[in-house]
Formats: C-alpha cells, sequence, structure tokens
C-alpha cells in the first residue's frame, strides 16, 4: 500500500513537472535562413549595403529575404553579367529550332569563330582596355558598354583574335555581345524581343528586362548611377527581381524536365572540360560555372556593375537554388552561403562619425612612383567620408577607422585601409596604402608653391 502511494506521488510530480515545462515560453531554434537574415541586415546597418534581396528554392517551396526600406521580392536591380547565362540560353534555344547553328563560323564578323567558341569564352576575342574603366556620363565600368554595334565589329576584325579558338578560356565581354548580335543577323529580330518572346513571356518573367529602373545602387558605400549601355548587348544590362530570377531557376533545375528542356539543358549545362578554368575547381559550361567546393557541385553565375552585385546558383548535392541581389557594387561569399554554410564570409567594420571640418586636414593631392611610373591621387571630403581618386578611376569613399585610419566599404578591399601620416605639428605629409596591416605602397603629399 506504501509503495502504491510513494509511486502515485511520484506520477503526480512527473506530471506536474511535464506541465510546467510544457506551459514555459518555447524558443524556437534558430534556421540556417534565420542566420541569413541576420547577416543581411548587419550589411545594412554597418552601411556596406542600404538593400538586399534573397531567396531559397527547394523542390516544393520558395523562401524570401529581404534587407532595407522598402525592399521586397519584386524590387528591380542590375543582375549585370547574369544576363550572360540567358543569352546562353537564348543561344541553345535558337539552335535547337535550327535557326542557328553552334557548331558554324559565325557571320556577323569575318573571324573564324562559333558561337560555341564566343559562349564559352573560348573564341580569341579580347575585350578592349583598359582594364580598370570608368565613365561618370554613362556609369559604365567596362569600355564594350560604351560602344557602338559599328565599333565592336570594327574592332574585332583590326584587333583579331588574340590567341586560336578553343584553345584556352579567357573572359570577354565582348564575346557575348558579339554572339547577341549574331543571334540577331541570324533570327532579324532584336536581342530584346527574342529574349522576352522565348524566355521572359513563357517563364511570365514580367519584371524582368533592359529598360526597367532599378533601385538606388551603390559603390564603396556612397550612391552609384545605373549603367547605359550604348547599343551593345547580351553581357550585361538585363534588370531583374528575386521573384523572376526564382522562376527561372525553378525552371531550369528544379521542375520535371519535358523532352525540350532536357535538350537545351544538355548543350547548356555540358562542361567543357579541355577549357581550364583560371580557378582548379571551377569548370565551365555555356553561361554557367560549375563550381566543387566543400563536398557539393553548383552550378553558379555571379554579375557585377558600378553599383550592383548579385548571385544566381544551384547545388547539385542538395537539389536547391539560391538569389542573392544587392545593390553594392562588391560582395563576398553570401550568395554560396545561403546553398552552404561552409562558404566563409568577409569580417566587416563599422566606421566612426567624423566632422566634415576635421577631414579637411586630409585633403590635397598626393604621389607614389611605382615601377619608375608615378601613380597619383587626389583626396576630398564630403558628408562625413574622405573621396580618393587614383588615375583614372571612379573615387572612393574611404570611411574613418579611428585617427588617420581609414578603410572602403568593400568586400574587394576587406583587408587594405589608408593611414595618413602626420609630422610633430600634426601636418598630413602622405599616406600609406595597408594590405592586412602590412604597408604596400607610401604616397607623399605634394603642396602647390
Amino acid at each position: 500500500m506504501i509503495h502504491k502511494k510513494i509511486l502515485g506521488i511520484a506520477i503526480l510530480t512527473l506530471l506536474g513537472t511535464a506541465i510546467m515545462i510544457f506551459c514555459l515560453p518555447w524558443k524556437k531554434s534558430k534556421s540556417h535562413l534565420d542566420t541569413v537574415q541576420e547577416k543581411m541586415d548587419l550589411r545594412v546597418e554597418l552601411g556596406y549595403n542600404t538593400a538586399l534581396s534573397a531567396a531559397y528554392l527547394d523542390n516544393s517551396s520558395t523562401q524570401f529575404l529581404h534587407s532595407g526600406n522598402n525592399i521586397n521580392e519584386d524590387s528591380p536591380f542590375e543582375i549585370a553579367s547574369i544576363t550572360k547565362s540567358f543569352t546562353a540560353h537564348l543561344a541553345v534555344i535558337l539552335h535547337r529550332e535550327g535557326k542557328v547553328d553552334l557548331f558554324k563560323n559565325v557571320d556577323v564578323v569575318d573571324l573564324p569563330i562559333t558561337l560555341y567558341d564566343l559562349l564559352t569564352f573560348s573564341s580569341g576575342i579580347r575585350d578592349p582596355g583598359p582594364s580598370k574603366y570608368f565613365n561618370p556620363e554613362t556609369g559604365n565600368t567596362v569600355p564594350v558598354a560604351d560602344y557602338t554595334v559599328k565599333q565592336a565589329i570594327q574592332y574585332c576584325q583590326e584587333t583579331g583574335l588574340g590567341y586560336p579558338p578553343g584553345t584556352k578560356q579567357e573572359y570577354s565581354n565582348l564575346s557575348y555581345a558579339i554572339a547577341a548580335l549574331e543571334l540577331e543577323r541570324a533570327s532579324n529580330e532584336p536581342f530584346e524581343k527574342l529574349l522576352r518572346d522565348k524566355i521572359l513571356l513563357p517563364l511570365k518573367m514580367d519584371k524582368t528586362g533592359f529598360h526597367i529602373p532599378p533601385i538606388q545602387g551603390t559603390a564603396y558605400g556612397v550612391k552609384a548611377p545605373p549603367w547605359k549601355l550604348k547599343e551593345l548587348s547580351g553581357f550585361s544590362g538585363l534588370v531583374s527581381c528575386a521573384s523572376d530570377l526564382a522562376k527561372y531557376l525553378r525552371y531550369l533545375f528544379l521542375t520535371d524536365e519535358d523532352e525540350t528542356l532536357s535538350q537545351d539543358k544538355a548543350l547548356l549545362l555540358a562542361l567543357i572540360p579541355k577549357l581550364k578554368h583560371p580557378y582548379p575547381n571551377m569548370q565551365n559550361a555555356l553561361g554557367w560555372i560549375l563550381e566543387t567546393s566543400f563536398e557539393d557541385q553548383i552550378f553558379g553565375q555571379t554579375g557585377r556593375s558600378l553599383g550592383f552585385s548579385c548571385y544566381i546558383g544551384y547545388s547539385r548535392k542538395q537539389h536547391k537554388a539560391a538569389i542573392l541581389l544587392t545593390n553594392a557594387n562588391t560582395n563576398d561569399n553570401l550568395g554560396r552561403y545561403i546553398l552552404n554554410e561552409r562558404y566563409p564570409l568577409l569580417t566587416m567594420k563599422k566606421s566612426l562619425l567624423v566632422e566634415d571640418s576635421d577631414l579637411k586636414r586630409y585633403e590635397g593631392k598626393y604621389s607614389c612612383k611605382v615601377n619608375e611610373e608615378m601613380i597619383h591621387s587626389f583626396v576630398s571630403s564630403k558628408d562625413n567620408k574622405l573621396f580618393i581618386v587614383f588615375d583614372r578611376e571612379a573615387p572612393i569613399p574611404l570611411f574613418p577607422e579611428k585617427k588617420n585610419l581609414f578603410f572602403p566599404k568593400s568586400f574587394d578591399n576587406y583587408d587594405e585601409s589608408i593611414a595618413f601620416q602626420e609630422d610633430e605639428d600634426g601636418k598630413i605629409t602622405g599616406f600609406e596604402v595597408l594590405k592586412k596591416e602590412q604597408p604596400c605602397g607610401v604616397f607623399k603629399r605634394l603642396y602647390e608653391h
């Protein structure tokens, strides 16, 4: 009898404890996408972006994430070189329809190159220089964007091929511009109409096009103008949004394939082993790159303009896809991180608030001699930050980290900073360019007499 009473008390105690635990506030464990959202919000908080839009797709659902004021899955971003993925896909469609032949010489230029050569960056056509380019009137950062059709064809004819077609891989915006011209010539249709009729309209991608105003872009933390392509297309120029790109990735990678799609993908995603990519863990396909890292294989493409950078990718291992659109001209692995959290992300810095009057002391002209060549820079101040301009390059905003030490809000230059030097009287005499806190260039201040 006593044992029964003890057992009854024990059961009641356990039941009461269980009820108490059940009634306590339940703390949901943080998911991977919660972490992604936090990292997106931090980039806005620290000023590396003012807007991000992302998506995560699996077989059954699409989850959208966004950060920034009034940003959602329909917000328009420049997608820059992701345009190349659509150009390659369009070429494959026209090849299937018999309107072009990927493996025959093109007619738009008098050179022994095929559409296949152009779309795999193996044609021998090299981009015109300079490599560091900025047109303040158009916001364009590659020379091809400011070319007319006539200039592009004339450049190809006069310059010729830099290497025999099909023997190596070398990135070229001009090769995709020439490919787009060949598609126009063969079909007797404008490239924009071809893209709309063959891909955008069938997939109901009504928020993607060449004449859609994007949101405000930023370069190094300040406003940047949108690209204004002169006449050429195919290599860049599209504006799109996360919702439209999600439709495209789902169609291409996450739907049951019919015979038509299977034929297109057999060409579009076929790897090109004879062409070695500059990075050993990457292989080329038409308009896509297959990256093998962290026990995963990802078909991906990136894009970047003066004020935007973006990423789309599909994981073969997980059978999932991701999109990341940002309104900053540089980015790290956040897009790949959405697919695989083992991709490392870069450290961001927090800037101090310094009055414009305190920044005036850094203004002036500076110079540095590198390999017998003088490099000049000009430093100015505005809106609580410095701006530095090197020879014929776009201005780079510098943000104060501490006294005399400034950094760019750029993932390209995340480990670089500018350390100004001063004399005993506190007068600025020059600055050092630091990389990983090690000096790699000293600029002396020039004083006008």
